[in-house]
C-alpha cells in the first residue's frame, strides 16, 4: 500500500509544511476544497488562485479545487512541500516510494 497523508485544516491557512523523512514521489492529492502545493511556503491560495500575478512560479507542484489530482513530483529526503487550503477541510497526499532490490 503507497502511504498518504491527511493535512487538516480547520480554516483557510496557507504554507502548512510537510517535510519527507525518505526519498519518493508525490504521486497525487485529493480535497473538496481550492488547494495549492508547493516548494514556496508564500505561494498561497490567495495569491495564486484568486488574484495570480503575471509571473511565471517555478515552485507551483499543483493548483486545483475539489478534484482527484494525480502528480509525479520526486521529492528527496529532508525536503518540504507546503500546503494551502481556501477552508476547513483535508487534503490527501499519496506518494510511492522507490522499489526495493
Amino acid at each position: 500500500m503507497s502511504p498518504s497523508l491527511g493535512v487538516g485544516f480547520s480554516a483557510a491557512a496557507d504554507g502548512r509544511e510537510v517535510k519527507v523523512d525518505q526519498d519518493c514521489v508525490l504521486a497525487g492529492s485529493h480535497s473538496s476544497k481550492a488547494v495549492v502545493i508547493s516548494l514556496d511556503p508564500k505561494a498561497t491560495v490567495a495569491n495564486t488562485v484568486t488574484a495570480p500575478a503575471n509571473i511565471n512560479d517555478d515552485n507551483v507542484i499543483a493548483v486545483y479545487n475539489g478534484i482527484n489530482v494525480g502528480l509525479d513530483f520526486p521529492l528527496s529526503a529532508s525536503q518540504s512541500v507546503f500546503v494551502s487550503c481556501n477552508g476547513a477541510g483535508m487534503v490527501v497526499l499519496r506518494f510511492t516510494l522507490p522499489a526495493v532490490v
